[in-house]
């Protein structure tokens, strides 16, 4: 049988070639946002203590598509935790600090620059970037049904909290300053 006919969607969304284990994608333009004040104005500090609030904070963008809304990835100086993707010394994108942004607000966003070395090693990362983050979702998913202390921190401390909708969990979770409260 004809691998095209099989496979017709692999085909068509990789080449051929199998790089470092992983498929090569298609050429896909990497971008990095800045959030509008707008925006930072509906999502204020004091009802979403987790969401980062510096309104010149790049962001990776479109990682990962589900229903109407795209996930962006800050870039900050400072990671320290496991939940992220280390870019130089300090320095990476940091999964537990994500948003979701719908697409209407997608187009109210500007458009910018980072370090070309970043740029580089994310383009060269992208594939992995894009599996540790799914990981990451699902960790969080798995958190959410769990009991355990450590999964009630990873909830607390990260923004995706505040778009359980979004990412598929149907859920009672209000947040309260800075408390995650499960009814």
């Amino acid at each position: 049988m004809n691998r095209n006919k099989i496979n017709n969607i692999d085909v068509r969304r990789y080449e051929r070639k199998r790089i470092y284990g992983a498929y090569k994608r298609k050429k896909e333009k990497i971008q990095y946002i800045k959030l509008s004040k707008k925006w930072y104005e509906t999502y204020k500090n004091e009802n979403y203590p987790e969401i980062l609030g510096k309104s010149n904070r790049p962001y990776l963008y479109k990682i990962i598509s589900y229903n109407d809304y795209n996930a962006i990835i800050p870039l900050r100086s400072n990671v320290n935790h496991k939940y992220g993707f280390k870019l130089n010394k300090n320095g990476g994108l940091d999964y537990s600090k994500s948003l979701s942004i719908s697409k209407e607000e997608l187009l109210k966003v500007k458009k910018c620059t980072i370090e070309a070395e970043d740029h580089k090693i994310i383009k060269q990362e992208i594939i992995t970037i894009e599996k540790q983050y799914k990981k990451y979702i699902k960790e969080y998913k798995k958190a959410y049904n769990s009991k355990a202390k450590r999964s009630k921190e990873l909830l607390k401390n990260s923004t995706l909290q505040y778009f359980h909708k979004e990412i598929g969990i149907k859920s009672n979770i209000k947040a309260n300053n800075d408390k995650v409260i499960k009814k």
